[in-house]
């Protein structure tokens, strides 16, 4: 059986599917689909449909834990406002 991601000539990969069509960026507030919590993407592997995010507002105590989820478990709707609403309650004590 093939394997989606094949080693190209100076690339680091191919994949044989189409690319997701979702406009994530390093730095955006977003939702899981299962999940009423607010994350904050750190890193975006394209190649492989995957990203690291974290908690946000991150954590007075030891800052946000970072795990990866896979760019299907993203839902975009409505986070930026309440982004915005954590963020100002972020920056009063």
């Amino acid at each position: 059986m093939p394997n989606a991601l094949i080693p190209g000539n100076g690339q680091r990969c191919v994949q044989s599917m189409e690319p997701s069509t979702m406009d994530v960026h390093q730095g955006d507030c977003i939702q899981l689909i299962d999940s009423c919590d607010l994350f904050q993407v750190i890193g975006i592997d394209d190649c492989h449909d995957r990203c690291w995010v974290r908690r946000w507002p991150l954590q007075a105590s030891g800052g946000s834990h970072v795990f990866e989820v896979s760019l299907g478990q993203i839902c975009l709707s409505d986070a930026s406002d309440r982004h915005e609403d954590a963020q100002g309650a972020a920056s009063h004590p």
